[in-house]
């Protein structure tokens, strides 16, 4: 999509002039609210072309676009028509190609967040899932319902490496471990990490700015409660499923995540764009959605026994599931963004970088050297890389080299924790990097 910077987002009543978002209830409308965005088209620019594959929902708030469906003349859409208030050609793929007449403001939003949020008719509270019926809908649409459903209730949970979360509990437990330490430790883990931040913005914390590190989660709740959770995540702490492929995909997820975080945060430090603590938290949580969405996998076997469906429905989801998960664990704005667009390889941006351009990068540069390279975009290519001004090319590996030293740094620490293990799940991280 060709865009510009983005604009003033419209109040609930102008939103509630489009279809589907006046079918939201309240709070789903409020919680769509903080993930939309409102972006100006130049004339001439497309808005999509057909046979895109992207995950938006666009609304036309102001100016024209010429909709050409292949099959004759392109018409003209013109903003404040009737049918300018219902989303514009449904993605996935993309029927009609869509550019602007003269200079637009979009309304875009997350189709799957969107689609989540969505309440059956009827229903007074958010759906039943006893209302669904399960041999007429969709696989998608029952795993969304099902996730929604959890995070309505405050009830999904982040399932971490058994091996890891218990040399984190034997060295938050040590007598001699303190507030560093600590913080440290539970930085080797987004699901730990997550639900100590979750916690530290939570009420019983005493309120506040929302926190937007470990380390300073850890400072907010202190050492003892710290130690508390840990110790209570290791004893609950669940793999969704002895299930070799799940098991093996969390895993990846986490080696990711923690490599993407260490990046991060040298990123963050070499260039100043955002606090090094607040892109290291970032890195280690962008891919929670996805977490989530494999710890929901094994209630569904037709999902279990088609790998193809699992990673289209992993692509398709996590940035929306991610996103709505820290938002409801009230983390920074920010984070949200990352978890909601760090996939966004051409995102359109400010003059100044973001904590979501740092982990995009970071996201990219994890790859290098790897297979998976091939089907991303080279690093240096991507609008977030221009804005982050990194220089040259020896500059981006000083920051690798010193993300894979700070890798070595916490594989010491686990083993140190866990004299006798023989493996290590950092090891793999690290080896890959």
């Amino acid at each position: 999509m060709a865009g510009g910077a983005e604009t003033t987002l419209p109040e609930g009543p102008v939103l509630r002039q489009y279809t589907p978002l006046n079918d939201l209830t309240d709070a789903a409308l409020h919680d769509l609210r903080a993930h939309l965005r409102v972006v100006e088209l130049k004339a001439g620019g497309f808005l999509f072309k057909a046979g895109d594959l992207d995950d938006w929902s666009f609304f036309l708030l102001d100016g024209r676009l010429s909709v050409d469906s292949g099959s004759g003349a392109p018409t003209t859409l013109e903003a404040g028509s009737p049918t300018s208030f219902c989303a514009l050609s449904p993605p996935r793929p993309r029927l009609d190609t869509v550019r602007a007449v003269e200079t637009c403001r979009i309304l875009r939003a997350p189709s799957s967040l969107l689609e989540m949020l969505m309440t059956p008719d009827g229903a007074q509270d958010g759906f039943e899932l006893d209302e669904i019926d399960e041999e007429d809908t969709h696989l998608e649409d029952r795993l969304l319902f099902q996730i929604l459903s959890d995070y309505r209730s405050d009830s999904i949970t982040i399932p971490s490496l058994p091996e890891v979360i218990s040399r984190i509990r034997r060295t938050v437990e040590g007598g001699d471990s303190g507030f560093d330490s600590a913080a440290l430790m539970v930085s080797l883990d987004p699901a730990v990490a997550a639900r100590l931040v979750q916690l530290a913005n939570g009420p019983a914390a005493g309120g506040g700015d929302p926190v937007g590190s470990v380390r300073d989660a850890v400072s907010r709740i202190g050492i003892d409660k710290t130690r508390e959770v840990v110790a209570e995540l290791a004893l609950n702490n669940l793999m969704p499923s002895d299930h070799p492929e799940l098991k093996k995909r969390m895993r990846a997820l986490w080696e990711h995540s923690v490599w993407v975080a260490s990046i991060s945060y040298q990123l963050a430090l070499k260039t100043g764009a955002v606090n090094p603590d607040l892109a290291q938290l970032g890195g280690l949580t962008h891919d929670l959605g996805a977490m989530a969405l494999v710890a929901h996998a094994p209630r569904y076997p037709d999902l279990m026994n088609d790998p193809a469906a699992l990673v289209a429905m992993l692509e398709q989801l996590r940035g929306p599931v991610g996103a709505i998960i820290l938002r409801q664990w009230k983390f920074p704005d920010a984070l949200v963004t990352v978890a909601l667009e760090a996939d966004e390889w051409h995102r359109t941006g400010g003059d100044r970088a973001d904590c979501c351009d740092v982990v995009l990068v970071a996201q990219l540069l994890s790859h290098m050297g790897k297979p998976t390279a091939a089907r991303l975009p080279k690093a240096p290519t991507v609008p977030s890389f221009a804005r982050l001004d990194l220089g040259t090319a020896d500059a981006t590996m000083e920051v690798l080299r010193a993300a894979a030293k700070s890798m070595r740094s916490m594989q010491k620490l686990l083993k140190e924790a866990s004299p006798s293990a023989s493996s290590d799940a950092v090891s793999t991280a690290v080896a890959a990097s």
